[in-house]
């Protein structure tokens, strides 16, 4: 076995095994949150007997192959090629804990330190972590003894971190149509979710309602204006990082050729102004499209969203960096008394 090489993701197979001298292949197929595709197995079988069959004409030989398998999965599932033998993590879990009790003598400390932490996640993902059921047997505990507060912060007090950070951004108390300063920035709140927030810059509104038109088709449509911004935030892979993002969006205004012409003057503004941040997709000036964002590399990076200090900082930092494309489409927005009707 003195040949025998290991690949990690070699043509889509999580662990590959290979030993030519020995004309021995093992698969390895890994599965935690997800099943095995319909023929998945067979086909990670074929592509070994391709690969010697490949080399068996270029040495003019045909021996025998061998090819062993595992499915290692999480939840209870057959393999549906019976050429590999189904494991679950929680015998891997027992093995390694014998292993380590009995053999760690072998080990060098590095290794020791790496099959520890492994085990430790194993723990977690199979449901035999004491520490885990211990905790879990403790909330069950909190939850009987203290149900009714627990239900009423469930229900009426629970606010996202985001919405913490929005708070500490906009203040506590704002309301619908406040204009809030932000550091350099001042906006007229419009409304607050769990993973987003919307407004207008206040140079935005000020200029459209210089402009004296109405926006037909826009008159339900977020704070009735033909454009609105909003920030939101998401999660990366269910876990604590993420990223807060910046969107600008034209709404949905009914009249094609004013929603044409406000178009094609941000972008024409843009261009001139070298500043390829303001970007609209080739199909936002087709007739009947509604809804059109235009901004672009307009995310920030969150370490962990559940940290409101950090989303805070970062949303301040958004609103900051996009100042100059801010400034420039309050500078554009009057361009349009051309268009459109006259308020009443």
């Amino acid at each position: 076995m003195r040949d025998a090489d290991v690949r990690c993701e070699w043509n889509s197979i999580d662990i590959f095994i290979l030993s030519p001298k020995n004309r021995w292949a093992f698969i390895i197929e890994n599965k935690v949150h997800s099943r095995q595709h319909k023929g998945q197995l067979l086909k990670y079988r074929e592509r070994i007997i391709e690969l010697f069959r490949v080399q068996d004409a270029s040495d003019e030989g045909n021996l025998e192959i061998s090819i062993g398998g595992i499915f290692l999965t999480l939840h209870k599932e057959i393999a549906e090629d019976a050429e590999y033998t189904s494991i679950r993590y929680d015998k891997i879990c027992i093995f390694l804990k014998r292993y380590l009790d009995q053999e760690a003598y072998l080990l060098s400390p590095e290794v020791m330190t790496f099959l520890t932490h492994y085990l430790h996640i194993l723990d977690e993902l199979s449901g035999m972590s004491k520490e885990r059921t211990e905790m879990e047997n403790l909330a069950r505990k909190l939850y009987r003894d203290h149900k009714k507060v627990l239900d009423f912060i469930i229900e009426y007090g629970a606010g996202s971190d985001f919405q913490l950070a929005v708070h500490r951004v906009l203040g506590d108390n704002v309301k619908r149509g406040d204009l809030v300063k932000v550091d350099n920035a001042q906006l007229m709140y419009w409304g607050l979710a769990k993973n987003f927030v919307s407004f207008l810059p206040s140079n935005w509104f000020d200029a459209l309602d210089r402009t004296n038109r109405v926006w037909p088709g826009c008159e339900n449509w977020w704070a009735g204006s033909p454009v609105i911004v909003w920030v939101e935030v998401w999660s990366v892979d269910d876990s604590a990082r993420g990223h807060l993002k910046l969107v600008a969006e034209v709404g949905p205004i009914s009249d094609y050729q004013l929603r044409l012409s406000f178009i094609e003057a941000l972008k024409s503004a843009a261009h001139d102004a070298n500043m390829d941040r303001i970007y609209f997709q080739s199909n936002a000036t087709e007739e009947g499209r509604l809804y059109s964002k235009f901004l672009r590399e307009n995310t920030i990076a969150v370490f962990d969203v559940h940290d409101t200090n950090e989303m805070e900082k970062k949303f301040r930092q958004l609103l900051m960096e996009f100042e100059p494309e801010i400034k420039l489409i309050a500078d554009i927005i009057p361009q349009l008394l051309d268009y459109g009707k006259l308020k009443e």
